[in-house]
């Protein structure tokens, strides 16, 4: 995953962008400096 140096999520077992899960986007909420992204498979 991109990001800083501590990641929410390790390996995710993803082995390309093309057999990658897609999803659709459900809402945003600010969590003291973060964000949580709520997502729905598509």
């Amino acid at each position: 995953l991109l990001g800083g140096p501590v990641t929410a999520v390790d390996d995710v077992a993803v082995p390309s962008i093309a057999r990658a899960l897609r999803w659709r986007f459900d809402g945003v909420e600010r969590i003291g400096p973060d964000v949580l992204l709520s997502l729905v498979p598509r």
